[in-house]
């Protein structure tokens, strides 16, 4: 039995290795490229803009349902490269601003996003997300979803 066992193991060894690097050679964002991640968010069928924000790191500006959300870049490298995560990022400017406790209601409830107040009162929602160490595509995709669904709901939320 043992025989056939260790037999066994060493058949699959190649197929396990060959998956593993089948595994290996899909696109993984091993750093938060802005020039990858323009395209990963264009093939999904938002308008990207390239930018820097204040201090020279990169930043995206998309748009989704009418409203422009931003891509922030952070733990980057003082060449502003190699970035090890990213922050969605949307800014409401309403007249009467929002009440912390609306703000603390909306984080409280929600899972991935979180709000904050500027000095007039003015939401700004946003969630992080880690690249340091990569990521696939397809959740980087998935997390643009939940961003993007996220937004939607807030918008809701605001009366927006």
């Amino acid at each position: 039995m043992k025989h056939l066992i260790a037999a066994a193991t060493l058949l699959a060894s190649p197929a396990l290795a060959e998956l593993t690097q089948a595994n290996l050679t899909q696109t993984n964002l091993t750093q938060a490229d802005p020039d990858q991640l323009s395209a990963l968010i264009s093939s999904q069928g938002y308008p990207v803009e390239q930018g820097t924000d204040d201090i020279g790191d990169p930043q995206l500006v998309v748009k989704s349902e009418g409203t422009a959300f931003y891509i922030q870049f952070y733990g980057c490298g003082e060449d502003h490269l190699n970035c090890t995560s990213v922050q969605f990022l949307a800014a409401f400017d309403m007249a009467d601003g929002m009440t912390a406790e609306q703000a603390l209601g909306w984080s409280r409830d929600q899972r991935f996003t979180s709000v904050y107040l500027d000095d007039e009162q003015d939401p700004f929602l946003q969630m992080d997300m880690n690249i340091d160490g990569g990521v696939s595509e397809a959740n980087f995709t998935d997390n643009l979803e939940i961003w993007r669904s996220s937004l939607s709901a807030f918008k809701d939320y605001i009366d927006w």
